[in-house]
């Protein structure tokens, strides 16, 4: 998928999330660029993951981006896919996160 795609992402919050066996890590921003929020996610995966894994130079990541901009109670991922959480602290199968994407990166 193209970056172009992401260009209209400005006053947005993105997620940046990575799936790592059977955990993730994410990270997200208002402010960054798409390339900073997948950097920022492969980096935070690689330091929480060091003690179970060891990733070669180069290794393939593949970051999704979620748009979260209307989630101010937060967001949750199960094995179904990414949720809203509401004000009632319930998350609706009605309330999916949009889903922008997938880029793949090498680091």
């Amino acid at each position: 998928m193209p970056i172009e795609i992401f260009k209209n992402t400005k006053d947005k919050t993105i997620l940046g999330f990575i799936y790592v066996s059977a955990g993730s890590s994410w990270y997200q921003s208002s402010d960054d660029p798409i390339e900073l929020i997948a950097l920022k996610a492969i980096k935070n995966a690689k330091s929480s993951w060091k003690h179970l894994y060891r990733w070669k130079p180069e290794s393939k990541w593949y970051v999704h981006f979620y748009d979260i901009t209307k989630c101010p109670n937060g967001w949750c991922c199960d094995d179904r896919g990414m949720w809203k959480i509401l004000k009632d602290g319930k998350t609706l199968s009605k309330r999916k996160v949009p889903y922008l994407g997938c880029l793949t990166y090498y680091f």
